[in-house]
């Protein structure tokens, strides 16, 4: 009994295993197709050497709290952080300070 069920478990398993790369070779081939090596190459490597998910392709929130998934909204969001990190104006450092300064 216990070695069915394990095979049961074995069989159910290499189907996910089975539907989840035929969808993954799907979603690559329509990448080649158009033509998006960049694409291609970065789905190509969110599956490691064992096959297993890898994280390198992770998903980030909106400044509203909504999850991000689309590659193009993450770049923009990365893209909106940056700008406004490096364009505020920092309260402890005094611009004019240099102009006091005697040289």
């Amino acid at each position: 009994m216990l070695k069915a069920a394990r095979k049961k478990r074995s069989i159910a398993r290499w189907r996910a295993l089975e539907t989840f790369f035929e969808c993954y070779v799907r979603q690559l081939e329509g990448k080649s197709r158009e033509g998006n090596q960049a694409g291609f190459y970065r789905h190509l490597k969110m599956i490691d050497v064992e096959g297993k998910r890898s994280f390198t392709s992770q998903n980030i929130k909106d400044e509203d709290g909504k999850v991000l998934r689309d590659p193009t909204f993450i770049r923009q969001r990365w893209a909106r952080w940056f700008h406004k990190l490096l364009n505020t104006k920092s309260p402890t450092i005094d611009l004019h300070a240099a102009d006091k300064v005697k040289r």
